[in-house]
Formats: C-alpha cells, structure tokens, sequence
C-alpha cells in the first residue's frame, strides 16, 4: 500500500506521490548437501512387493541365477537319480527277489531343471535393478559447479564423459560419489531392470544368448511393488 502526500505539491500544482520504497535486496544460495547418501550398485527390491508378486517372481528369479551361474563357469547339470525297492514276493521259479514291503520300482521326483527354467521364464522381471548410469555435479552450490556422466559399459566398466574426456572408471569408484566433500556427488541415478536371458543351443549346451535388460530411470519399480 502506497501513501500519497498531497500536502507537498509541484511549482505546477500537482500533488507529489512519492515512488514506491526499495525493498531490501537479499539473495539465497542453494548449497549442496555435505551428508553421504550411499546407493546400491544392484536394488532388489523383492522385499517391497505384495506376497502375489513375491510368489511370481520366485521362479524368474531362480532362473536368472542360474543364468548368473552359467556366466561364471559354476553351473551345474540335474542328475536324476533313480530308486528302486524289490519284493521278497517269489518270482515264477519260486526265487525271492529282496526284503518284504511289496513295493515296485519308483522314480524320486526330480526338481525342476534349470535350464527348463531358463526357457520358461526368458524375459521375465526378476525384481531386480543394477545401476546403469549416474549424473553428478561437482561445486558448492547447486547454482553452479559442473556436471558429469557416468556409465557403465557392457564388459562392466564405467567411463566418466567428462565434457569432450572420458575417464575409464571402477565400479568402487562410482560408490565414492555418495557425496559429503567436494568430489562429485550423484544427483541422478539410472537402473536398468534385470530380466531373465534368453538362451540358445550351442553344441547341446544353453549359451545366454541375450540379457533382454530394459532400462529404467531412477528407482524403477514393478508392478504391485510399494
């Protein structure tokens, strides 16, 4: 609200209306934060979804470990074995063929194969995120500073591109920029989702053939996690 002083008038008459006052010049800085805020490397996030996803997931997930297995040379074949119980019921010569229980030739159950499980669950969500990218910046102030990418590349190294260079990096190096100091500190985070591969015969022998990853921004979620 404005006064105007009509007392004090110009030689030609008219009133004075004072201009509006100055108000008082002040400036903020967004500063960035000095806490540590560590991410994971891979987020599962099983933990956070409804027991009916839970129960849908669980074959996925234990394919795409034995996926896991096939890549570091550990896999192992299902051998199924088989049990069999005789009878002490004489045979047509009058022989007895074993103890007495009267039971025939049985099979045990076997589980389930692990390469059957690869092919019925190729491409399937597992629940699981490994971190694929980060944005950081570097500075005080959230004003200014400069801005970095990191990515991981497919043979599991990261470049840092910073501007027209790029740094070969590790991926303890990356868990260094969770903040708290002057080094570069995540501000981004990109997962790329985890799906059970797809495989192929080779030789007779499942070869992964296809990660069949699709990405995901930020901390992706599946559907009915919370």
């Amino acid at each position: 609200m404005y006064i105007q002083l009509f007392a004090v008038t110009h030689g030609c008459g008219c009133p004075y209306i004072p201009p509006p006052p100055t108000p008082y010049l002040t400036t903020t800085t967004i500063t960035t934060t000095t806490t540590q805020v560590a991410f994971p490397l891979l987020l599962d996030v099983y933990d956070f979804c409804t027991p009916d996803l839970k129960t849908a997931l669980a074959g996925p997930r234990e394919a795409f470990k034995h996926s896991e297995d096939i890549k570091a040379g550990t896999a192992k074949k299902q051998k199924t074995t088989t049990t069999t119980t005789t009878s002490d019921a004489p045979d047509t010569a009058g022989n007895s063929t074993g103890p007495a229980g009267g039971d025939t030739d049985m099979a045990d159950a076997p589980p389930a194969d692990p390469d059957t499980l690869l092919r019925q669950h190729a491409g399937q969500r597992t629940g699981r995120y490994e971190l694929h990218a980060v944005l950081t910046h570097k500075g005080r102030s959230a004003d200014s500073g400069h801005y970095v990418a990191w990515v991981k590349q497919d043979d599991g190294t990261w470049i840092q591109f910073d501007d027209d260079t790029l740094i070969i990096r590790k991926a303890d190096e990356v868990q260094t920029l969770a903040g708290g100091g002057d080094w570069h500190m995540a501000y981004m985070l990109l997962y790329r989702e985890q799906t059970v591969p797809r495989v192929g015969e080779a030789g007779g022998a499942p070869a992964v053939v296809d990660g069949g990853a699709a990405a995901a921004g930020g901390a992706a979620t599946n559907g009915g996690c919370s």
